[in-house]
């Protein structure tokens, strides 16, 4: 595995000698706020050439919101790139396309188009350029859109191009994919996969509302207010410290408490560093939503999980607990879901309830539980390192305030056992079990 010497500023800093550490093919980042030598700093590799070529090869068909999408892909330097097409009748349609995403119709030859785009899951708003070109070519007129790869901010490397082709009779929408590398691994992920190019033009063709139309609004403002939890150090206080052997022999653990008042439960959350990698601990996410090995060591009291929505990195989940025997019922969670990055490459995974009992009415045998606040914070500290924090703010619904409170304590051990799993990726990752 490849580590280079990437440098970033942090914010509000002036500090021309603050660098972080950085791994820049795509298994994940180490970012420990180190002073290195300015020697040998290098941005991530982004492909420059070009996009269309030839050799393009079917890479499958999407079904994306209702929508099938064709997408193809090609392999250019061991970089994979993909475009997708969508065929229309009406010049007005990729009028209204081009407008959603800010390509303005006048705007002359060659021109840079500057665009400051705020993703759902991202904490920091990402800046780039594109330049507009227009040629005819075998009596077809071709409008391009193509990213400004010179002209990039710190987290944003795209190579992207936007062909509009027009004939009499129709209207011809290609988008183009290079590789993506940057400050967050996921998105360098999805969008170099067929399934993420596809789901980009599909968000292109409904709008920049797409994800929080498609939630129903219920990720709104979900990762902000999640990570100002986390990174809360003034309602927070230490309420006990647990030892953790799984973390090692005697490792204390502080548990820290937010009272929310009378009339609900208070929020915990603990946090200890570790071996693993951003990347690594994605892949344990993943594999416990998907009711893998992960699942059965971390969350054995799960009974059943189902994905009743999903977009990339945003989805509905329906939950179902068992919390003991007879007479107690089963508690169900119907939450919305939401893996976010700053910019520096930390990692939070926030969840929080919604009431919509006509629409996804709760189970039988049931009660419907709160999760007011829950979730992961992961920062990369040092090559090899990350710091896990669980953040818990929940209402399992008809249980004493004392008895919740005090299963909290669990916060600490699940550490422990998140640990283990990074530790032993060979036990339920496939690429390491050979």
């Amino acid at each position: 595995m490849t580590v280079k010497k990437y440098r970033i500023r942090p914010p509000g800093s002036t500090d021309e000698k603050f660098y972080r550490w950085r791994l820049i093919n795509g298994e994940g980042e180490k970012q420990p706020a180190q002073t290195v030598a300015a020697e040998g700093v290098l941005k991530p590799k982004v492909y420059t050439g070009d996009l269309e070529g030839e050799g393009w090869q079917p890479a499958g068909v999407f079904k994306v919101d209702g929508i099938k999408l064709n997408v193809e892909q090609r392999t250019v330097d061991e970089t994979m790139l993909c475009r997708c097409k969508v065929t229309y009748e009406s010049e007005e349609e990729v009028k209204d396309i081009l407008k959603r995403l800010e390509f303005p119709d006048d705007t002359t030859q060659g021109e840079n188009v500057t665009r400051v785009v705020k993703w759902p899951f991202l904490l920091h708003t990402i800046t780039y350029n594109l330049i507009r070109k227009e040629y005819e070519k075998d009596g077809v007129t071709h409008v391009t859109y193509k990213t400004d790869t010179t002209k990039q901010s710190d987290g944003a490397y795209f190579n992207t191009l936007v062909k509009i082709s027009k004939t009499d009779d129709k209207i011809t929408l290609e988008v183009y994919e290079g590789s993506v590398s940057g400050l967050i691994p996921i998105c360098a992920q999805e969008r170099k996969k067929p399934e993420g190019v596809a789901m980009s033009v599909r968000r292109m063709m409904l709008g920049g509302d797409f994800v929080n139309g498609k939630f129903g609004g219920h990720i709104d403002g979900m990762l902000e207010a999640f990570a100002a939890a986390c990174d809360d150090e003034k309602q927070f206080t230490v309420s006990k410290t647990i030892t953790v052997d799984k973390i090692s022999p005697g490792h204390q653990v502080p548990l820290y408490r937010r009272p929310e008042g009378k009339t609900s439960y208070a929020a915990f959350r603990a946090e200890a560093e570790m071996k693993g990698t951003v990347a690594l601990f994605i892949k344990m996410l993943e594999n416990l939503g998907a009711g893998g090995f992960c699942k059965s060591k971390l969350t054995p009291e799960n009974e059943s999980q189902e994905v009743l929505v999903e977009d990339g990195v945003s989805r509905i989940v329906r939950k179902v607990d068992k919390l003991g025997p007879w007479p107690l019922k089963k508690r169900e969670y119907l939450f919305a879901s939401v893996l976010g990055f700053r910019q520096d490459g930390t990692l939070y995974l926030c969840q929080k309830s919604f009431t919509d009992d006509k629409k996804y009415p709760v189970s039988q045998g049931c009660v419907r539980g709160l999760f007011h606040e829950v979730g992961f914070r992961c920062v990369p500290t040092s090559p090899g390192k990350i710091k896990v924090m669980q953040l818990v703010h929940a209402d399992p619904l008809g249980m004493p305030r004392a008895a919740v409170e005090a299963v909290m304590t669990d916060r600490a051990h699940v550490l422990g056992r998140i640990k283990q799993l990074l530790d032993n990726p060979k036990d339920w990752v496939d690429e390491f079990k050979n």
